[in-house]
Formats: structure tokens, C-alpha cells, sequence
């Protein structure tokens, strides 16, 4: 599954739930829109994806919101 970082934004109900989980700045989170996330994040977004019940958010799903070529080293 390909996720973009404003389709794992909404799954969450907004960027500002994503921010809380994540302890993450508007700032940085404007520039997931372009990055993707980081994978210092995923272990947080994971937890809380399954806590609200939101399934298949994986590594593989977090790492595909990540350009081709930021994707390599996390895989």
C-alpha cells in the first residue's frame, strides 16, 4: 500500500493529532508533506494508528510516504 503524508494526515483526523503523537512542530510536519516521514516517527505513529484502530499502517506503508530516493536507507 502507497501512502501519501496527506492521506496519513487524514486517517489520523488532521495533521494537528499527527503533531501531538509525534511531539512534532507544524513546521516539521508542513515538511513531511515533502519528505515524508521520518523514521524516528514511525514507532510513534504506529502505536497510535493501532490505539485509534487505524489499520495497515506498517514501515513499508510509513516508508512509501518518503521520496524514492530517502526510501533506500530506511528499507
Amino acid at each position: 500500500m502507497t501512502m501519501t503524508t496527506a492521506k496519513l494526515f487524514r486517517l489520523f483526523g488532521g495533521r494537528e493529532i499527527v503533531m501531538a503523537v509525534t511531539g512534532a512542530t507544524r513546521q516539521a510536519a508542513n515538511h513531511w508533506m515533502h519528505n515524508g516521514v521520518p523514521y524516528r516517527h514511525w514507532p510513534a505513529i504506529r502505536a497510535a494508528a493501532a490505539d485509534a484502530g487505524i489499520p495497515g499502517i506498517t514501515d513499508a506503508v510509513l516508508a512509501s510516504t518518503r521520496p524514492r530516493s530517502r526510501r533506500k536507507a530506511a528499507e
